[in-house]
């Protein structure tokens, strides 16, 4: 379905397709399942596909998500001992952190089950129980591995993790949790900035996404975007000065910035790239980890349904 004549195909009738898909939505989570399979025909359709009702497209995920798994959870049938994850909950991060390092992705998947130590207790109920102690483990402040944003209610990765040697590693963990919880329909207590959402997600972010972990910032950047800077003598370059670990550090947002001066006419790039400095380009490390461990059980084909607003559903 995905080789190039039929990308040639869907190609030269994309308008006929689109007019099909406009008048019967439903023709497109009914026949259109190669568009999962091809970015390229994906992003001609991703408009139309993120028009239909979120239930609609709730349906769609999953269905293609769980595809040729058993229809049935650990929790509800006999399992090898080897199989459960044994918790202990005086370290339920570090000992969580082994144990699904130890499990393969398939058992995972197929369904989980978790005991804590020295308890008997298993079930759906244990399982909810421990993806929600784990994710308020993920954001404790003591692993350093996120920060709270400007309004103290969301988080995103902390530029500065790396105080902890294993911050990488724990970041992977954490998107694997995050991607297990999606994958098994479990409700997890973080919520993350609109930011992280939009890497997530693999969409850029814009200077408005600045406000959640600097509102003043944010306002400076706007500023710049609704006023003629030409004659305001702000000497501003494409080089910008931050913090790292307590000492600022002066940083080219391009080759050669330090000598490029910002203008009226590249004044929209500077506050681009300025923005992706604060909110990507200081946290790649770990957003690329996170990635890698969300994407071990959520495909990106299948997330980028959904918007950065709802993923927080």
């Amino acid at each position: 379905m995905t080789s190039p004549r039929f990308i040639e195909f869907v190609c030269k009738h994309d308008e006929v397709l689109k007019c099909f898909v406009t008048r019967d939505p439903k023709i497109i989570f009914n026949h259109f399942h190669f568009l999962l399979e091809c970015p390229e025909l994906m992003s001609r359709f991703m408009h139309i596909i993120k028009n239909q009702p979120f239930k609609d497209r709730c349906e769609w995920f999953y269905e293609h998500l769980l595809a040729g798994q058993p229809d049935s959870d650990m929790v509800h049938r006999p399992v090898n001992e080897s199989d459960i994850l044994l918790i202990h909950r005086d370290s339920i991060f570090r000992s969580s952190c082994e144990m699904v390092s130890k499990s393969t992705n398939e058992k995972l998947k197929q369904g989980i089950a978790v005991r804590f130590h020295g308890e008997e207790g298993m079930g759906q109920g244990v399982v909810r129980e421990w993806f929600d102690i784990l994710s308020n483990e993920i954001i404790n402040p003591d692993y350093a591995l996120f920060t709270q944003s400007a309004d103290g209610t969301t988080f995103q990765p902390n530029s500065n993790s790396s105080v902890n040697p294993d911050h990488l590693n724990y970041f992977q963990f954490a998107g694997q949790i995050l991607g297990l919880a999606l994958y098994h329909r479990q409700l997890v207590n973080i919520y993350f900035t609109r930011s992280f959402y939009k890497h997530i997600l693999g969409i850029p972010v814009n200077y408005q996404d600045v406000s959640s972990i600097d509102p003043e910032y944010a306002k400076n950047l706007q500023w710049i975007l609704d006023n003629d800077i030409s004659d305001l003598g702000l000497e501003l370059t494409f080089s910008v000065e931050t913090d790292v670990f307590g000492a600022m550090e002066e940083v080219p947002l391009k080759p050669g910035g330090s000598s490029i001066l910002v203008t009226q006419d590249n004044k929209a790039e500077y506050v681009q790239l300025v923005t992706e400095l604060r909110m990507t380009r200081a946290i790649q490390p770990q957003i690329n980890a996170f990635l890698q461990g969300f994407h071990t059980f959520i495909p990106p084909s299948l997330i980028q349904l959904f918007d950065e607003y709802e993923l927080v559903r």
